[in-house]
């Protein structure tokens, strides 16, 4: 058998994975050191448990040889995600959480505790009854209390026999006059009201009408114009006309005057003709033809004159007709009735406006006298109303009655006292919050000057820590810290939510005070922490302390999970703040790095990442020291393997 197997043909790899998955059992965390200082060493009785663990699983070896040669389960870790993160600072502050209120709480009355409902550590929510006085004597004073409430009640109604009936009328009668008041003051103000909206009325009356009067005397202006101007231009038309047919009179005599001349000039050539023609002894006389010349030359202008006569004469023909058409238009121009309709409706809208004027008169005065009826009615109805009431006070003024009245208020008063010291046996809680402390029981004495139940309300969630004089000006109201609860071993966000302006007068140190997110554990007043202020400006990669493999020779490696197994990688640390190391090299944005059982694994294993355990939320351990790199983790680092 190959020196690499143990008994049974168990191999070694496969007995050192048996070996680590029950260690891990006892030893979650590993008897490795972290990779950060600060670290408390295991216990013998760890060792112990070991070496009995490890004589057990070489025993059982024996009947698992056949499953462990095969192919090794994959091996659960919780993994995060590398991503850039805000940089914490160096420099730390101690505090504890602290209540946002705290209050310590007894009952107003002095007595003997007859119940208490809560116990340290309960939470309780605000109004919640938390412990009881015995007040059973208080209980017997009330009784005694309510029958003398009784038997002064029945004083006054013996004192109220006599005058019952008449007071009762009495103030039935008040009631009836204040009914009939108001009913008076509703009239005047329906009255007032409807006066007033009478006057709205009329006067949007008189500015419609007044509206139409200007439109009216628009139109008539525009009447007038347009009216001119037609009769300008008849007018105007009458006056071309004549002189148009001046014109054509003129033509005419002298057309007359060139007719007279040509047949003067026809008549003188027609007898030169005749005498020629006598005279001629042929028809190619020189003479003859002179004179037939001279006649025919006559003879066309003769005929043109009288054309130009006939033309000329129609033209005057012509325009006399437009002469008279003229006239005829100007006389419809001058007859035109636009400008008398126009004044009609001027007229007949400043009626309109006048009436409506008159209306505003109307409805003021009927304003002005319902106002004076309504004031009148209301003032009738208060006279009444003071003489009623006035009646009622003289009935009431009966000594006895007022003494009975009293009596019976008084007796009522002091069933209210007691009442109110019951109720004040009582202790609520004012707040919601923790029960932080009960320093009485049932069956003790307690009282008004002493408190013995202690609430601490933890809404909203805060710290208190203590920062020196030299760094309290980088604490500002809205701060960004990061403050790490040893207790739950996780990282809350937070900010400066209030610095106190004096310091402690034995420490030196000012408390600033620090509201919280709430995270995945609870966390309780009193609880240690450290915070660091956040550097928002600085960015870097880190990675849990715990996470970190410091080797045997003083590398350190972490491991990381690609395509479903653990690689093994190099890394290169910067500062250690709080629980976290600065990674300078060897992890880039996307990694997935193994946070959580890293201590069993060996380079290229098989793993299956646990999803409720991933750290997406960033949640961090942190140690309380602070270093600049990890001490060396001895030889149970993974080197070993």
């Amino acid at each position: 058998m190959s020196s690499d197997v143990y008994n049974f043909g168990v191999t070694r790899s496969t007995r050192k994975k048996e070996v680590f998955t029950v260690f891990s059992l006892i030893f979650p965390k590993g008897l490795r050191r972290p990779g950060g200082p600060g670290a408390r060493p295991r216990s013998r009785r760890g060792f112990a448990l070991l070496g009995v663990v490890l004589l057990l699983g070489g025993t059982a070896g024996c009947g698992t040889a056949a499953k462990t040669a095969a192919k090794a389960a994959a091996v659960p870790v919780a993994t995060e995600k590398v991503e850039l993160t805000p940089l914490p600072t160096a420099e730390s502050f101690l505090g504890t959480v602290t209540p946002y209120i705290q209050t310590v709480l007894s009952p107003s009355l002095s007595g003997v505790l007859r119940a208490v409902n809560v116990r340290t550590g309960d939470v309780v929510q605000a109004g919640q009854t938390l412990a009881t006085i015995d007040t059973s004597a208080l209980q017997a004073q009330k009784g005694q209390a309510a029958a003398e409430v009784g038997v002064a009640q029945a004083q006054l109604a013996a004192a109220n026999q006599g005058s019952g009936d008449s007071l009762t009328q009495a103030a039935a009668a008040v009631k009836t006059a204040e009914t009939n008041l108001a009913n008076a003051k509703a009239s005047a103000d329906a009255a007032a009201a409807g006066g007033e909206q009478g006057v709205v009325s009329a006067q949007k009356a008189v500015e419609g009408a007044e509206k139409a009067l200007a439109t009216s005397r628009t139109q008539l202006a525009n009447a007038q114009v347009q009216y001119d101007n037609s009769v300008k231009q008849a007018q105007a038309g009458v006056n071309q006309a004549q002189a148009a047919l001046d014109a054509a009179r003129v033509q005419a005599q002298t057309a007359a005057n060139s007719l007279a001349g040509a047949q003067a000039a026809y008549d003188t050539a027609q007898t030169g003709l005749k005498r020629a023609e006598q005279m001629a002894h042929s028809t190619t006389d020189p003479n003859l033809l002179a004179a037939q010349a001279a006649f025919d030359q006559a003879n066309i202008g003769l005929q043109g004159a009288q054309g130009a006569a006939a033309n000329a004469n129609a033209g005057v023909t012509r325009a006399q007709s437009a002469l008279e058409a003229a006239q005829a238009a100007m006389q419809a121009a001058q007859a035109a009735k636009t400008v008398q309709t126009a004044q009609a409706q001027v007229a007949q809208a400043q009626a309109q406006v006048d009436q409506a004027q008159a209306g505003v008169a109307q409805a003021q005065a009927a304003q002005q006298n319902a106002q004076t009826s309504g004031s009148n009615g209301v003032a009738a109805a208060q006279a009444a109303l003071n003489q009623q009431q006035t009646a009622y006070q003289t009935l009431l003024s009966n000594p006895q009655l007022q003494v009975s009245a009293a009596q019976v208020q008084a007796a009522q008063t002091g069933v209210q006292v007691i009442q109110a010291q019951i109720d004040n046996g009582s202790v609520v809680a004012p707040v919601g919050g923790y029960v932080t402390a009960v320093n009485a029981q049932v069956g003790q004495a307690v009282g008004p000057q002493g408190g013995f139940i202690t609430i601490a309300s933890m809404t909203p969630l805060q710290a208190t820590v203590d920062v020196p004089e030299d760094l309290i000006a980088k604490m500002k109201v809205g701060e960004k810290m990061s403050v790490f609860v040893p207790a739950t071993e996780e990282s809350l966000q937070g900010s400066v939510s209030a610095v106190h302006p004096a310091p402690d007068p034995n420490s030196k140190k000012y408390s600033v005070d620090v509201a919280l997110q709430a995270g995945k554990t609870q966390v309780l007043p009193g609880m240690q922490v450290e915070a660091h202020l956040v550097n928002e400006g600085k960015k870097g990669i880190t990675v849990p302390a715990d996470s970190v493999i410091t080797l045997q020779s003083g590398a350190q490696s972490v491991f990381i999970v690609k395509s479903g197994k653990a690689k093994q990688i190099m890394i290169q640390l910067g500062a250690m703040t709080g629980s976290v190391y600065q990674v300078t090299g060897g992890l880039k944005v996307g990694d997935e790095v193994v946070v959580k059982g890293q201590t069993l694994l060996s380079d290229g294993d098989a793993v299956q990442v646990i999803p409720g355990n991933s750290a997406a939320g960033a949640q961090k351990k942190q140690p309380r020291a602070s270093a600049s790199a990890p001490e060396a983790a001895g030889a149970n680092g993974s080197s070993g393997k």
